[in-house]
């Protein structure tokens, strides 16, 4: 590939990963709904799913790495900076933008991640409650079991 066809290549690579993120953006939403709804065989069929997104986004991210090692810069956000220096302005300015974008999708994501995940640890401590209610009320008690 020629420099320009890279720096093509990792522009449409950010563009597919912000609608990509904004795909998982969707999936997270509804992936907590289903977690509230304890709709077990949806929400695998969705975990299962957003795994095969993830796979991808590293891949992607990869690839990413490799052409701007190709390009002579280090494969990480020093590089992608170095990069945006040494384009025309106008490219340059579009590419930052996109990269933006992606790094807020991604930040939107993380968030939407870390909330299922403090739901499925609020799920898992009521099952525990219910289960084991001794162990439970000991939780509660800050001294210890009471004689």
């Amino acid at each position: 590939m020629s420099t320009n066809e890279l720096i093509r290549a990792l522009a449409k690579s950010i563009q597919q990963d912000v609608r990509h993120y904004q795909a998982i953006e969707t999936q997270l939403q509804q992936q907590r709904q289903l977690m509230l709804d304890r709709a077990l065989e949806q929400l695998t069929q969705l975990n299962f799913k957003l795994d095969k997104a993830y796979s991808q986004l590293q891949h992607h991210s990869q690839q990413r790495q490799q052409w701007l090692q190709t390009l002579g810069f280090s494969g990480d956000s020093d590089g992608f900076a170095a990069l945006l220096t040494r384009l025309p302005k106008a490219v340059a300015q579009q590419l930052q933008d996109s990269h933006g974008k992606l790094l807020a999708q991604m930040r939107s994501c993380q968030m939407l991640n870390d909330r299922n995940g403090q739901l499925l640890i609020q799920q898992q401590q009521r099952l525990n409650q219910l289960l084991n209610p001794q162990q439970a009320q000991q939780q509660l008690n800050d001294y210890g079991p009471i004689a």
